[in-house]
C-alpha cells in the first residue's frame, strides 16, 4: 500500500515530524516502510521566474539573454528558446539543480555572456501535459499565472512537494488498505491527534427510486444512492494528481470521486448511469450458467453459477467485486447516477478475478477483507465529495433488504494474563491509553480490560491480539530478556529426514554435482514424454490440480526425471554444455484418493567421459558414507536405455534405480548428448552412518586376479554375488575392473575381470589354501554361468 505525506497531513498534524521519524512510527508499530521516495528530488532549486527583460546576443544569432525575477534577484540567462516574451512566468532552474533529465546546472559563459541557470521545458522537469498543460510544448514551459506566483517553488506548482511511502501492510489488517487506516496508525504512534474525514453532505427531498437487493449469501451488505443533475467534467487538479501518484488515469468527476474514495477509505465503489438500469431495483445474485457481460475493459466474460453479479430485471451490469459492465458507465451524457457500495466475500472474489485473470485495486481489496461498515463510510464520503464539488445533488432516503447492525463487540481480558505475556510491567492506566488512541474504547474492571472492538477491526479475537496492540505502541524495545530460571533448555536438533538431506546434498555436492530445484508442478502431458501411455500408473496416479496457474502446472509430479531432464534442457539452450545435476525433491502419487509423498534424491549428468560405471561410482560413495550396501540387478526401468539399466537394490529391496537415458527420451527433450541418471528414495537410507569399528589386521592377504568369458547378457552383479559365496571366509573382497568385448571372444560374449583379496584372521595364509579356494570359485562359475576363465 502506497501512501503520500500530503495525504497522510489532512488528517494528522505531522508539524515538525521529519520524514524519518514517519518511518520510523510505522515501522515501530509493525507497518514496514519498504522504501519512499521524495517527489521533488529532481526540482531542488527550481522555482517560478519571470521574464523582465529579452535582448539579442552581441555574438550569436540564435541565442538570447534574458533576464528573469525569482521574487528576490535577477538572473541572467542565455537561451536558444524563442517561444516566450517579457512578463511570462517560466521555471528556472538556478545554479546548484539537478534536473529529472541529468543535467546539472552550474555558471556557464556562452559566447562572451555569463549564464546563471536555466529556463526549463517539460523535458527538463520530468513532465509532459497529464502533470501541467504546456509541459510538452516545443520550447519553454510557459506557466499559467493562476497556477503560481514569483519565486514559488516548482516543486509545490506541480504538486510534487510530497513524499511516496511505500508501507507493507499485513494480511491481518485489511482495514490499512487505504490512507485513513495508515493515518490512525501514524496519529497512534506519534501520539499526534487523528482527524476523521467529513462524511457529513446535504440532501433533497426526494426519495432514491432504486432499491438495493441481496439474493446470495456472498454479499452480505450492499447498498446504492441516487445522485441527480450530476455534472460531468474534470476533476479538480488536486485530486488529480493525487489519483496519477498512484498510478491512476482521472477519467471524469464521478470516476474520479469513486477512485479517489477506494484509495482514501478502501472502499471499492461503482457509479451506473440510471438510465442503462431497467427496473427500479439493483440485485446482487449469482450468475447464471453461460450470461454473457462485457466490462469495461471490453473484456468478454461467459459467467458460471460460481460467479457473482450486479444485475437490474434483465441483465448483468457489473461483475461483482472486479469491475462493471462497459455498456452501464458513466458518460459525458450521463445526467442522473446510481452509486453502489457493497462488500463481497473474498473468497469468491479471488476466485473470480483468478478465472478471468483480472486484478484490479477493487478486487485487491475484496480478497482481502471489506467489513460492511466500510461500505457505509465510503458511500457517505463519496457523497460528500460529490456535494462539496458540486458536481450533483444527493438524493433522500435510500432502501436495502440488507440489516446489518454496526455494533462494536465488548470483551474482556486478563490484564495480569497479558503482562504475563508479554514479559513487561505495564502501568495500566498507559495500557488503556493507547488502546482508546487505537479507538479501541478501554476502562478497567478489577484485573479486566473491557474493550469495545471497533467494527472494522476483524483481527482483535483474544487476548493475545490486544496484548500486541499494546506492546506496538508501548514500544518493543522496552522488552526485557525475562528467561526463566526454572527452565531447561532443550538441545536442538534435526529431524531424521532432514538430517538425512543434509548429509545427502553434502555428499552429492563433493561429487561435484550442482543442487537445482525444479516445481513439483507440471504440465498434464509432460510425463508422457517418457514413451508411456495414458494408461501407465504415472500417468493415471497424478494429483490434477483444480485452479493451475496455467497449462503447464497443472499436476503434481509422479516421478522426477522429466524434471531433471527439463533441467538439462534448459541449461543446455542456456550454452551450459558441461555438467552434472541434482535434487532432493518430492514425487506426488494418488493412491486410492490419498495423497501420498515420496522424497527422491535424483542425479543427472552429460558431463564429457562420464558412462554408466563413474555414474556408478557416485552410488557407491554414497552408500560407504551412510553405511548401506547397494547391490545391482539388470532391470528396464521406464525412461532407461533397456540394456543399460539397473535397478539399485539394499538386499530384496529395490531402492532406486540407474543407467543410460533412452535416446528415445532425449530425443523428446531435444537433447542430443549421452545422459546418465540415477534416483534413490531417501526413506530406504539411515540418517547417519552406522560407525562399524574393525581390528586392524594381524596377518597379510594375498590377492588373485582372474578374467572370465561369459555370455554378454549375464549381469556382472550377478557374478560378482557368486564369487562372494564361493569364496568362503577368507575370501576379504572381490573388484571388478575391466569389462571387454571382442571378435575373437566369441559371438555374444564379454571377458570380466575381478581383483580377489584373501585373508584369514586367525592365521597366515598358505598358498595351497588360496588355490583351493580360487579354484572353488572358478568351478562354482563355470557350473552357474558356464565362464571359463580366460586364458592369457
Amino acid at each position: 500500500m502506497i501512501v503520500t505525506l500530503k495525504w497522510l497531513q489532512d488528517y494528522v498534524d505531522l508539524e515538525g515530524v521529519s520524514i524519518e521519524d514517519i518511518e520510523k512510527a510505522f515501522t515501530f508499530s509493525g507497518f514496514e516502510i519498504e522504501s519512499y521516495t521524495d517527489l521533488s528530488k529532481n526540482l531542488k532549486n527550481v522555482v517560478v521566474g519571470k521574464i523582465t527583460d529579452i535582448k539579442k546576443h552581441e555574438n550569436a544569432d540564435k541565442l538570447l539573454v534574458c533576464s528573469l525575477f525569482d521574487g528576490k534577484n535577477t538572473y541572467q540567462i542565455v537561451t536558444h528558446a524563442t517561444n516566450m516574451k517579457v512578463g511570462d512566468l517560466v521555471p528556472v532552474a538556478l545554479v546548484g539543480a539537478n534536473l529529472a533529465n541529468g543535467v546539472q546546472i552550474k555558471p556557464v559563459n556562452m559566447r562572451g555572456v555569463e549564464s546563471c541557470g536555466m529556463m526549463c521545458a517539460g523535458e527538463e522537469l520530468g513532465i509532459d501535459n497529464s502533470v501541467y498543460d504546456g509541459a510538452e510544448t516545443d520550447g519553454i514551459m510557459i506557466l499559467n499565472p493562476k497556477d503560481c506566483t514569483v519565486g514559488e517553488e516548482m516543486a509545490k506548482v506541480l504538486g510534487f512537494d510530497d513524499v511516496i511511502f511505500d508501507v507493507n501492510v499485513l494480511a491481518n489488517r485489511p482495514d490499512c488498505q487505504s490512507v485513513i487506516g495508515l493515518a490512525k496508525e501514524l496519529s497512534c504512534a506519534l501520539n499526534r491527534e487523528f482527524k476523521m474525514p467529513n462524511l457529513e453532505f446535504p440532501q433533497t427531498r426526494e426519495i432514491t427510486p432504486i432499491s438495493a437487493e441481496s439474493q446470495t449469501e456472498n454479499c452480505p451488505y450492499v447498498k446504492v444512492q441516487l445522485v441527480k443533475s450530476v455534472t460531468i467534467k474534470p476533476s479538480p487538479k488536486w485530486m488529480q494528481k493525487r489519483l496519477m501518484l498512484y498510478g491512476i488515469k482521472p477519467i471524469n468527476i464521478i470516476v474520479d470521486i469513486t477512485n479517489y474514495v477506494l484509495l482514501e477509505m478502501g472502499q471499492p465503489l461503482h457509479a451506473y448511469d440510471l438510465k442503462s438500469i431497467k427496473g427500479d431495483k439493483l440485485i446482487v445474485r449469482q450468475a447464471k450458467k453461460g450470461e454473457e457481460i462485457t466490462l469495461l475493459n471490453d473484456k468478454k466474460c461467459i459467467l458460471d453459477e460460481n460467479h457473482v453479479v450486479i444485475a437490474n430485471s434483465e441483465q448483468p451490469i457489473g461483475l461483482a467485486g472486479i469491475m462493471g459492465g462497459g455498456n452501464f458507465s458513466i458518460t459525458n451524457e450521463t445526467k442522473d447516477i446510481v452509486i453502489e457500495s457493497a462488500t463481497f466475500k473474498k473468497e469468491n472474489i479471488r476466485k473470480t478475478a483468478h478465472h478471468f485473470g483480472l486484478q484490479t485495486d477493487a478486487s485487491a481489496r475484496y480478497q482481502r477483507g471489506v467489513e460492511p461498515v466500510s461500505c457505509e463510510m465510503g458511500l457517505q464520503r463519496a457523497l460528500y465529495l460529490i456535494s462539496e464539488l458540486q458536481c450533483g445533488a444527493v438524493a433522500g432516503a435510500c432502501f436495502t433488504n440488507t440489516n446489518i447492525k454496526f455494533e462494536r463487540q465488548v470483551k474482556k481480558f486478563d490484564y495480569n494474563r497479558i503482562l504475563s505475556w508479554l514479559g513487561v510491567d505495564i502501568p495500566v492506566d498507559k495500557s488503556i491509553e493507547i488502546l482508546n488512541k487505537l479507538d479501541i474504547k478501554t476502562h478497567q474492571e478489577g484485573n479486566n480490560l473491557v474493550c469495545e472492538i471497533p467494527v472494522i477491526r476483524t483481527d482483535i479475537e483474544n487476548f493475545s491480539d490486544i496484548a500486541e496492540e499494546i506492546i506496538r505502541f508501548y514500544g518493543f524495545d522496552k522488552m526485557s530478556n525475562t528467561y526463566n530460571n526454572n527452565t531447561q533448555s532443550i538441545a536442538g536438533g534435526y529431524e531424521q529426514i532432514v538430517e538425512l538431506e543434509k548429509t545427502v546434498k553434502q555428499l552429492m555436492t563433493i561429487s561435484g554435482a550442482s543442487e537445482v530445484k525444479t516445481f513439483t508442478l507440471i504440465g498434464d502431458d509432460d510425463v508422457l514424454k517418457l514413451s508411456i501411455d495414458k494408461n501407465d500408473d504415472l500417468y493415471t496416479k497424478q494429483i490434477k490440480i483444480s485452479n493451475p496457474l496455467n497449462a503447464y502446472m497443472s499436476v503434481l509430479r509422479t516421478q522426477m526425471l522429466t524434471s531433471m531432464l527439463g533441467a538439462v534442457k534448459y541449461n543446455l539452450n542456456h550454452k551450459n554444455k558441461n555438467f552434472a545435476l541434482y535434487e532432493v525433491g518430492k514425487v506426488f502419487v494418488n493412491e486410492n484418493d490419498n495423497l501420498t509423498e515420496r522424497e527422491i534424491l535424483s542425479f543427472i549428468t552429460i558431463e564429457k567421459g562420464k558412462d554408466f560405471f563413474s555414474v556408478k561410482s557416485i552410488t557407491e560413495m554414497l552408500a560407504e558414507k551412510l553405511g548401506v550396501t547397494f547391490s545391482y540387478s539388470q532391470e528396464k526401468n521406464i525412461g532407461l536405455h533397456p540394456n543399460i539399466s539397473a535397478n539399485i537394490m539394499i538386499g530384496k529391496q529395490k531402492v532406486g534405480i540407474i543407467g543410460k537415458i533412452s535416446p528415445r527420451i532425449t530425443n523428446n527433450f531435444e537433447i542430443k548428448d549421452d545422459v546418465f541418471y540415477f534416483e534413490i528414495e531417501l526413506k530406504n537410507l539411515p540418517a547417519k552412518k552406522v560407525k562399524k569399528v574393525k581390528e586392524p589386521a594381524k596377518f597379510p592377504s594375498s590377492s588373485r586376479d582372474l578374467a572370465f568369458v561369459v555370455d554378454a547378457d549375464i549381469p556382472v552383479g550377478n557374478i560378482l554375488e557368486q564369487m562372494r559365496k564361493a569364496g568362503g571366509n577368507i575370501c576379504e573382497n572381490v573388484e571388478l575392473f575391466d569389462v571387454y568385448q571382442n571378435e575373437q571372444l566369441g559371438t555374444n560374449k564379454k571377458s570380466v575381470a575381478f581383483s580377489l583379496t584373501f585373508r584369514r584372521k586367525d592365521a597366515t595364509l598358505t598358498q595351497e589354501e588360496v588355490n583351493s579356494q580360487v579354484q572353488t570359485i572358478i568351478d562354482a562359475l563355470g557350473q552357474k554361468f558356464d565362464a571359463k576363465l580366460r586364458e592369457q
